[in-house]
């Protein structure tokens, strides 16, 4: 999959419940301008409150979080193609980085 790296913002610190599951997911690197993979990667949901320091992935299209997502570290959040994720509360915090690969 090839996806575009934007930093987002700076952000956090609340801790919230994250509903969520590992899996694999891969990732375009514009600076390197190949593509990369990361194991382990959290599944966001509907049910995601909360992001801390590490990677994570959105599958599929139609996620809405009801409710702002807090960001607790620097996350990086990875939108596989076609993937689609609406944050209707917005997203929260200071003193960290949100980047969307």
């Amino acid at each position: 999959m090839k996806l575009n790296h934007l930093i987002v913002g700076t952000c956090v610190s609340t801790a919230c419940a994250l509903s969520a599951w590992a899996m694999d997911a891969d990732y375009w690197d514009p600076s390197e301008k190949k593509t990369k993979s990361v194991q382990g990667c959290v599944g966001v949901s509907a049910a995601t409150r909360s992001l801390s320091a590490g990677w994570y992935s959105v599958e599929g299209e139609g996620i809405i979080i009801d409710g702002t997502l807090a960001l607790t570290g620097d996350a990086n959040l990875i939108l596989a193609d076609s993937a689609t994720l609406t944050v209707n509360g917005g997203i929260a915090g200071e003193g960290c980085n949100l980047t969307v690969w």
